[in-house]
């Protein structure tokens, strides 16, 4: 989730949605969810010893470039390398995440997607072989005992985050035909058809002014957010209440409920917003039941792995809020030195 601002002009899209009539896609099969609701911070590799007295899940961000985009991708050294570094960086995420008893969502859009460009301008193009790479990452992550086969609830992962504000970096809905991306899709069907995460969550983040050009691929997701970093937090608040309408009445997907995360900034690392949200966050958790989670982005534009929480003004009342959500944790299951924030 970059922080910037945008316009994406707001087009005749939803008016091709006759055009996919009759026509049906993967239907979501993660969402009948009964379990735990979840505080937790996005892009939090690294802190997890800083938050996990008072969270229950982290993401594991792990977006790798490659640039050009590969003639080649199964033969292509870069995108083994990708590959690769993707892996290693999710495996390390999910050793923190079991080390301190918390539930993993691991951004997966390496592996099943390839991503061109950089941080400040992401297009993700369609992989050939998401198959493929997604049962070997799937093969890895029960291997090292992580994943349990369609068992979202019992190992560390619990959930994967396809893509990031994708109707931003180029998987906005295809126009032409009225239906998703073609490389959101094969992401998705990747996953979906895998025999060992048929029923994990798919999760993706996305933005105020985009979403209603990803009107099908919105519906493909079991876990979907709003990011909206330029107002105040009441703004944010109702903004979002728009969006979760227009996810409920406009889904062309079908399968089991969609749920929703909040996804308040914290810190961009070159300053602070939302610093006294929590108590709007808290309100709205507690009123609405689709709502299973408040995962703040705490954003580096400089680094794959988030700012910390230490000396940050926002700190106080979100670890408030995340306790007041997360069972208190025994010390056998978390390490972490509450006199490292309470001392700043």
């Amino acid at each position: 989730m970059r922080l910037r601002s945008w316009v994406v002009l707001m087009t005749a899209l939803l008016a091709a949605t006759t055009a996919a009539a009759g026509t049906s896609y993967p239907p979501r099969t993660g969402g009948n969810y009964d379990g735990p609701r979840w505080y937790g911070y996005f892009a939090n590799n690294d802190h997890v010893a800083e938050n996990a007295d008072h969270t229950n899940i982290t993401e594991v961000w792990s977006t790798y470039f490659e640039n050009p985009y590969p003639s080649d991708p199964a033969n292509d050294p870069a995108r083994a390398a990708v590959i690769t570094n993707a892996t290693h960086h999710i495996l390390d995420g999910l050793a923190d995440a079991a080390k301190y008893g918390e539930k993993a969502m691991v951004a997966v859009d390496s592996i099943v997607l390839i991503p061109t460009g950089d941080n400040s301008a992401i297009c993700y193009r369609n992989n050939p072989n998401a198959v493929a790479d997604f049962q070997n990452l799937v093969n890895t992550l029960i291997s090292y005992g992580y994943l349990v086969p369609n068992a979202p609830d019992f190992g560390t992962v619990s959930s994967f985050y396809v893509a990031d504000e994708p109707e931003l970096n180029c998987l906005n809905d295809d126009g032409i035909r009225g239906a998703p991306n073609p490389a959101l899709l094969n992401a998705i069907n990747a996953i979906r058809q895998n025999a060992d995460t048929t029923n994990f969550p798919l999760a993706a983040i996305v933005t105020k002014n985009g979403y209603p050009t990803i009107y099908y691929g919105l519906g493909l997701f079991d876990w979907v957010g709003m990011d909206d970093y330029s107002n105040d937090v009441s703004t944010y608040m109702s903004e979002f209440a728009a969006f979760e309408g227009f996810a409920n009445s406009l889904n062309v997907v079908g399968g089991t409920p969609q749920h929703f995360v909040l996804v308040p900034l914290v810190s961009s690392g070159v300053g602070t917003t939302y610093i006294n949200g929590a108590p709007y966050m808290q309100s709205k958790f507690l009123t609405d039941n689709s709502v299973i989670g408040i995962m703040p982005f705490m954003w580096d534009a400089t680094a794959i792995g988030g700012v910390g929480m230490v000396g940050e003004p926002w700190a106080p009342s979100y670890i408030s809020l995340g306790q007041s959500i997360v069972p208190v944790k025994s010390s056998a299951q978390i390490t972490v030195i509450v006199d490292l924030l309470v001392a700043h």
